[in-house]
Order: C-alpha cells, then structure tokens, then sequence
C-alpha cells in the first residue's frame, strides 16, 4: 500500500528538522571562525575550512531543495492513487448494480420460460381437443 499524506508529510518533516539542525551548526561553525577576524586576518587553515563548511552548506541546500520536490512528488501521487481508488470503487458500484440488474433479468428470463413452456403444454392439449372435436 502506498505511503498515506501523512506518513508522506511526517517524514519529510523529520528530514527537514534533521537538515536544519545541520544547517544551523554549519552556521555556527562558520560565524566561529568568522568571529576569529575581529583579532586579525584568517588563516589559511581557517580560509580553508570556512570554504568547505560553506561548500557543505550549499550541498546541505540543495538536498533541502530536493527533498521538497520529491515530497511534493510523492503527495501528488497520493492524490493521484485516491483519485484512482476513487475511480475503481465507482466503477466497481457501476459493476455489482450491472450484476444485480443481470441476475435479476436472469431469473425473470427463467421464470418466462417457464410459463412459456406451461403455455406451450396448454396449446399442445388444447390443439388435441380441438382435432378430436
């Protein structure tokens, strides 16, 4: 069975809270290194990792950018396989009242045939009375 809308949205929640609680420490990171220019210039080493930790970030965004189109995906396609759902259960409704109306008119037709057939005993005597009288 699918993933409901609400299974659906309570992921991509967590994942959400998960990379924003990552983003903030990036953040942290960053500005504690940034902190370090009030005494003087950066060093290299701290050039360097404030590059990769900004580099990390923009991963960090991009993920967070495509969790929200593949959520967004997946809800559609919620909405999609209830509309389906939908469909199939009218079409199944349609069905058994098609199935009701059938086997009614099959006992009606069987019923006819047997009065048919009491109808045709009833000629058939009624022929003989008629050639003997």
């Amino acid at each position: 069975m699918p993933p409901s809308y609400q299974e659906i949205a309570t992921t991509a929640d967590a994942q959400v809270a998960a990379q924003q609680a990552l983003e903030r420490s990036i953040n942290s990171e960053i500005n504690r290194i940034k902190d370090k220019e009030w005494n003087g210039p950066l060093s290299d080493s701290d050039r360097n990792d404030l590059q990769q930790l900004r580099e990390v970030k923009a991963a960090l965004l991009a993920t967070m950018e495509e969790l929200a189109f593949v959520t967004v995906g997946a809800l559609d396609k919620t909405d999609e396989v209830k509309r389906i759902a939908n469909a199939i259960q009218s079409a199944c409704k349609t069905l058994e009242d098609e199935l009701s109306d059938i086997a009614h008119i099959a006992t009606v037709a069987n019923t006819t045939s047997k009065i048919l057939g009491g109808l045709s005993d009833v000629q058939g005597k009624l022929s003989g009375v008629i050639g003997q009288g």
